[in-house]
């Protein structure tokens, strides 16, 4: 445990040094400064009441020059010190706003580095993301704060000391050994309101996402009709009940802790005061020492106690930084696969002609064993071989769950199977390759498929604020084959806002779908995929979208998963899945004459087609 604390509070530490190294190493030379004036003052006024004190007692010519002089030096001292105070404060900014960014770029960059979904199926990595990104203006500023006020605070009690010291060497070591009760006690209270106020996380996530849900414009009409807005607000208000319920429980404990903390101290600085009293009266010390020697004392017996009190804090700060550390030192396991090391990994620098899968077995939450050694893992792919080349058109169908979908995720590296393997070009392991190289030559419309509210078409198609003359030109050629209402739609103005909320214009289901579309379109890839890519379609324009599909993918492999039999006609092969495993592959006319899942699937939508269209005309 205490190994762990030690390396989060270096690693912090070395994060915090390399937002700003110049900015960082200054406030560290100002804090020294600031460190080192208190126990000058205190000096200087020693000298000046003796000195005073002195002249009072004797009928000496009294000493304007001495008096000047101290004076002068304590002015300086004090001048210097509001100067620097200034200026700490202004860095001090600065370094919280370069910390707080490195923080978010480091995180930013993490994720960008990811491969597969892994990482975000685990809500507790959601949980750490979220709090990361909401405390992100206030976490690093309490650090910034307490490192550097603490680090003051340490030199201030380095230079009292020095003074106290004078009076006698066992007065600072009693100071010191005496507060171990108030930092132990300081420590335990942090410790236990750290732990419990981290376990209240999950239920301040989920308030947050019933508020956020009951807002969006998006889901309005739905909010309306079925009242989720008051659901919402009924589960908001027993979460929030809950949530207080438990915080303010929290609050009373921290309470109880602070109390016992507050009085053991007020009795150790009774006692050490008296101690140091009796030590003064002892020894005869002269009236300006005496005055010295309490103002340090008590500033002394305040700088002990605040740092031990900050221990309450530090599992606070230091526990922000623990859920950053385990978001940045997160590995990708794929569910029991042996991973290849980055470095080790093949850039994929050719065209991509074919696609084997051999002997595929696949589940979300790798393999399961019961108490005998048995394998009661649940597959979604089972024992599934496949061989895809760049001459074919493919369609994927079957019931729903069948595997289709994740299918798509196998082939695009979204997830590693646990057993057989993925070959390219019939020579490398899916699994070998650097994602980064292989994905590039990809391109696909996802089921779940994402378009951007508030961001231009621009901006959602090619997800970068500008683009080359050769991609507008692209873009505007293959706009041409998503419909004509869809060219109306965006009236060749492509700076245009998605939402209504935005002051931009709202694009229907089937609208946002052809964005998403044309988004794959225009990318350069070697293979193409369409999951479910008509789902927002009316059948009509289901046909002629199809149409534009095929055409785009010619020259690429092209693999379309679709739970719509009649839309497959001019795919090469089609290829029938049913939990798990290919059951049967072949064009339209083929399948249909083998009478069996695909037939049943076509022949249970024919009527449907039918109907489907002729209400659609009327």
């Amino acid at each position: 445990m205490m190994n762990r604390m030690k390396s989060k509070f270096i690693r912090t530490f070395i994060l915090f040094f390399k937002a700003s190294p110049f900015r960082v190493s200054a406030v560290i030379v100002l804090t020294l400064a600031l460190g080192v004036f208190p126990s000058l003052r205190i000096f200087i006024s020693m000298k000046l009441i003796d000195l005073i004190a002195d002249l009072l007692q004797s009928s000496a010519e009294i000493a304007f020059g001495k008096i000047f002089k101290l004076l002068a030096a304590w002015a300086v001292i004090s001048l210097a010190s509001e100067l620097a105070v200034k200026l700490q404060g202004t860095l001090n900014a600065l370094i919280n706003e370069k910390f707080s960014a490195s923080i978010m770029t480091g995180l930013s960059e993490k994720l960008a580095g990811l491969t597969d979904l892994s990482f975000f199926e685990k809500r507790e990595n959601l949980v750490k993301v979220d709090m990361v990104r909401e405390q992100l203006q206030v976490r690093p500023q309490n650090y910034v704060f307490n490192i550097i006020l603490n680090f003051q605070r340490i030199v201030n009690l380095i230079s009292m000391f020095a003074v106290l010291f004078s009076i006698d060497y066992l007065l600072p070591i009693l100071m010191i050994f005496s507060t171990l009760p108030v930092f132990l006690i300081s420590q335990k209270a942090g410790r236990v309101q750290w732990a419990e106020t981290e376990k209240l996380q999950d239920k301040r996530l989920k308030m947050a996402t019933y508020i956020k849900h009951g807002l969006e414009g998006e889901k309005a009409k739905d909010n309306f009709l079925f009242g989720f807005t008051k659901n919402f607000k009924n589960t908001y208000l027993s979460i929030r009940d809950e949530y207080l319920k438990s915080f303010i429980k929290i609050a009373h404990k921290g309470l109880a802790f602070q109390l016992i903390t507050s009085f053991v101290s007020a009795l150790i600085m009774i006692t050490l005061f008296f101690l140091m009293i009796f030590i003064v009266v002892k020894k005869r010390i002269a009236v300006g020492a005496v005055a010295g020697y309490v103002q340090a004392f008590m500033y002394t017996q305040y700088e002990i106690q605040d740092l031990a009190m900050y221990g309450r804090w530090y599992f606070t700060i230091m526990g922000y930084f623990q859920n950053y550390f385990d978001i940045m030192d997160w590995t990708e396991k794929h569910r029991g696969v042996e991973d290849v090391e980055q470095s080790e990994r093949i850039i994929l620098k050719e065209k991509i002609e074919s696609i084997e899968l051999k002997n595929i077995r696949f589940a979300y939450r790798g393999k399961e064993f019961d108490n005998d050694g048995n394998d009661i893992s649940d597959y979604a792919i089972k024992d599934l071989s496949l061989f895809i080349d760049g001459k074919k058109t493919y369609a994927v169908v079957g019931k729903n769950g069948s595997g289709k979908t994740t299918l798509i995720k196998l082939l695009t590296g979204f997830y590693t199977p646990q057993e057989g393997s993925i070959i390219i070009n019939g020579k490398y392991n899916l699994s070998d390759l650097d994602m980064d190289s292989y994905r590039e030559r990809l391109s696909a419309v996802f089921q779940d498929f994402a378009v951007y509210s508030g961001y231009t078409v621009d901006e959602n198609i090619f997800v970068k604020p500008e683009h080359s003359e050769e991609e507008e030109k692209e873009k505007i050629e293959k706009v041409k084959y998503l419909g004509k209402d869809f060219e109306k739609k965006l009236e060749n103005n492509y700076s245009l806002v998605l939402g209504m909320q935005y002051d931009g214009k709202e694009f229907s289901g089937g609208q946002r779908q052809r964005l998403a579309a044309l988004r794959s379109f225009i990318k350069k890839s070697d293979i193409i995929f369409f999951d479910e890519p008509t789902s927002a379609i009316d059948p009509i324009a289901e046909n002629e979208f199809i149409e534009s599909i095929l055409m785009q993918g010619k020259g690429k492999i092209s693999l379309i998963v679709t739970h719509r039999m009649g839309s497959v006609k001019s795919c090469s092969d089609i290829i029938v899945i049913d939990s798990g495993r290919v059951i049967e592959k072949g064009n339209f006319e083929s399948l249909l004459a083998q009478n069996g899942l695909f037939a049943e699937l076509y022949n249970s939508q024919r009527k449907n087609f039918v109907e489907e269209e002729f209400d659609l005309r009327n």
